[in-house]
């Protein structure tokens, strides 16, 4: 069960009033939901492909919401469109059957115009899908696999989330990891997986580090790439999630190293620290990535039925509206 309720964490000085998805476990083994009470992040659900799931949503805001699986193949009901979403003290059942590819994936608010804000407000968590492709390459695991969800907040002078967002969305003044306020992250002398994601309401990171090698990139929001690549630096947008490796396995005891946020423009602002880490003297295990990670259908364009005849889209923000295609504005009771 996923319950969305005002809620103040535990030990916060400022009595920061979030919305939060707590979540309880009916049936299941334990690895399938995992909370942090100190978190204003939801919790992590944890699935394998093929598995059932049923999941019960009740609302205890103050107005409507609904869950939408981001990045899951799930039938029209089982989405979190807007018009499926509820009032205060009603419940809404989810059912299906993950048939999804293992991968990094999220869920969120969905009501029609309260998105944004419900999301900033706390409500997203992170949704792992695991299968026997994935598990096949023995990849980094238990915590040697780190998920890390980044996101802004800013606050008023009464310590209250202040969300003030224009066209290009909301940007928040002060960062967050995995719902907490940052803070270094000890690792051992081996080879991490880190599972990113962007939970920022408009800000794009462009990453880069300092551990003097580059980024080898193994998945992104679809999951495993069918070969790993590697990156210098890499745009990192809201929504986007980024399975990346970092080898720590010759460092020496007490180094830090850094994940940065560089200018997207050279030249033009200045870098900053998102993730630190310090080595400590523990020795963990490494990990040599394969050259084949996986094996899936490409889609030709030859097979698209309008091919020769595609259908055009004009997206275009009108003053009152908001963003538009082809001149139209999202309503409930349009659906042509």
């Amino acid at each position: 069960k996923l319950k969305a309720t005002p809620e103040t964490l535990n030990g916060d000085p400022k009595k920061t009033v979030y919305w939060k998805y707590q979540g309880t476990l009916i049936k299941g083994p334990k690895r399938a939901l995992t909370s942090d009470p100190n978190s204003f992040l939801g919790p992590k659900i944890e699935v394998r492909k093929g598995e059932r799931v049923k999941i019960i949503f009740e609302n205890d805001l103050n107005e409507k919401s609904i869950i939408h699986w981001h990045g899951l193949d799930v039938s029209h009901e089982n989405d979190g469109h807007p018009h499926l979403a509820i009032s205060p003290g009603q419940k809404y059942e989810y059912d299906f059957v993950v048939e999804n590819r293992a991968g990094l994936y999220w869920y969120h608010p969905h009501p029609h115009g309260r998105t944004g804000l419900q999301v900033y407000q706390g409500l997203a968590g992170l949704f792992v899908v695991r299968d026997q492709e994935e598990e096949a390459l023995n990849l980094p695991k238990n915590d040697q696999e780190v998920f890390l969800s980044l996101s802004d907040r800013s606050f008023d002078e009464q310590g209250q989330l202040d969300y003030r967002p224009s066209m290009m969305g909301a940007f928040g003044r002060e960062l967050f990891i995995n719902g907490k306020k940052t803070q270094k992250i000890k690792v051992k002398k081996g080879t991490y997986r880190l599972r990113l994601h962007n939970g920022c309401n408009a800000r794009i990171f462009n990453l880069g580090n300092t551990l003097n090698s580059d980024f080898i990139h193994i998945g992104s929001d679809a999951g495993l790439l069918k070969s790993p690549v590697s990156l210098e630096t890499f745009l990192f947008a809201p929504a986007e999630r980024v399975d990346i490796l970092l080898d720590f396995s010759s460092k020496s005891t007490g180094e830090t190293f850094k994940i940065e946020n560089l200018p997207i423009i050279p030249g033009r602002g200045s870098k900053s620290t998102l993730i630190e880490f310090e080595v400590s003297e523990e020795v963990g295990s490494s990990y040599t990535c394969p050259d084949s990670l996986c094996d899936y259908e490409k889609i030709e364009a030859s097979e698209a039925i309008n091919l020769n005849n595609p259908k055009k889209f004009e997206l275009i923000p009108r003053r009152g509206v908001g963003w538009t295609i082809n001149g139209l504005g999202y309503s409930h009771d349009n659906f042509e």
